[in-house]
């Protein structure tokens, strides 16, 4: 089925070409989330964010963490879509309640005797 390889194989060579997956999208959104690398205690959140981008490489990008400049692999990033409030309310102005009113019966006898 595949053909058989022919020489060695250099591993270095070889490990160095690996290319890791990499959303289309990380390369063009203004924020990022940064995974967390540490143990995870209940009800926190794996990544922390949004921050925006200042400068993109190959296999880092530099993103304002807080006031502070901070390279951080792709590894550990994941875009982030962020709506604004005006955004938001004149998609779904049209929006009815979905939990309707309830309305209380008046005269309604307690038991059926």
């Amino acid at each position: 089925m595949f053909p058989a390889t022919e020489g060695k194989i250099d591993e270095a060579e070889f490990v160095r070409k690996l290319k890791s997956y990499v959303n289309a999208d990380l390369q063009e959104v203004p924020f990022v989330f940064v995974r967390r690398d540490q143990a995870k205690t209940p009800l926190r959140p794996s990544y922390e964010g949004s921050f925006g981008v200042l400068h993109r490489k190959e296999k880092y990008f530099k993103i304002d963490k807080n006031g502070e400049e901070d390279n951080v692999s792709i590894d550990r990033l994941k875009q982030s879509y962020i709506c604004q409030e005006s955004q938001i309310y004149e998609e779904h102005s049209y929006c009815q309640p979905a939990i309707r009113p309830i309305y209380r019966i008046q005269n309604f006898p307690l038991s059926a005797r």
